[in-house]
C-alpha cells in the first residue's frame, strides 16, 4: 500500500460511521393521512384549542423530489359540523420547512410555519395573518401532529349536524368555523 492509504481508509470508516449522509429523506406516502394542530391558551388572544386537516393521497402522487404540497379542508376539532379550504405543504432535504394555511371565508387568515419537517410531527408559529378573527400581535409555539397515518378515510372528519336546522337559514361553513373560532377569543 502506498503512503497514507491506511490513514485515508480508517477516516472513511470513521466518517462514513459518524457523519450524516446529507439531508434527511421521506417518502412521499409517509405525510398521508389526518394531522392535529395543537394550539395552547394565549392570554390575551384566544383559549387552548385544536385543528385539523387532512394530506389525502392525491397530494403525495406525483410530487416533486421532498415536497408534498397539500389542497384539501380543515376543521376545528370539537367545533361546528364545517369545513373550509386548507393549503400548505411540507418540504424537507436541504431547506427543511412547511406551512399550513387555514382559508376562512375567502381569506388567509390562519397560517403556521416553521423550519423542519418529519411526517410525525412538526412545531412552529401560528398566528392569524390577516387579523380577521384574532388580534394582530397574538401568535403562539403550535405542534401538529400526524394521528392517522394509514387512516385515508374521511371519518376523522367532523359529521354533517343533525340539529334540524333549515339549511337555508344555516350559516356557510366559513361562517360556522369563524363563529366557531370567535368563541376561542381570549381577549380579556
Amino acid at each position: 500500500m502506498r503512503p497514507g492509504t491506511h490513514l485515508q481508509l480508517l477516516s472513511a470508516v470513521l466518517l462514513g460511521a459518524c457523519g450524516s449522509d446529507g439531508p434527511e429523506a421521506f417518502d412521499h406516502e409517509e405525510f398521508i393521512g389526518v394531522w392535529e394542530v395543537s394550539i395552547p391558551k394565549t392570554t390575551g388572544c384566544w383559549d387552548a384549542f385544536a385543528l385539523r386537516f387532512e394530506v389525502e393521497p392525491d397530494d403525495a402522487e406525483g410530487e416533486t423530489e421532498g415536497l408534498v404540497d397539500i389542497v384539501s379542508t380543515w376543521w376545528i376539532v370539537g367545533g361546528p359540523a364545517a369545513t373550509e379550504l386548507f393549503t400548505g405543504h411540507f418540504r424537507w432535504g436541504d431547506s427543511p420547512e412547511f406551512e399550513f394555511v387555514f382559508h376562512l371565508l375567502g381569506s388567509t387568515s390562519l397560517q403556521m410555519e416553521g423550519s423542519e419537517t418529519n411526517p410525525a410531527h412538526v412545531t412552529g408559529t401560528f398566528r392569524d395573518r390577516d387579523p380577521v378573527v384574532f388580534p394582530a400581535d397574538c401568535s403562539a409555539v403550535a405542534t401538529a401532529t400526524h394521528l392517522s397515518p394509514t387512516d385515508t378515510s374521511r371519518s376523522a372528519q367532523p359529521q354533517t349536524s343533525t340539529t334540524g336546522v333549515v339549511p337555508s337559514q344555516a350559516p356557510s361553513s366559513g361562517q360556522a368555523l369563524e363563529i366557531g373560532l370567535m368563541r376561542l377569543r381570549n381577549v380579556r
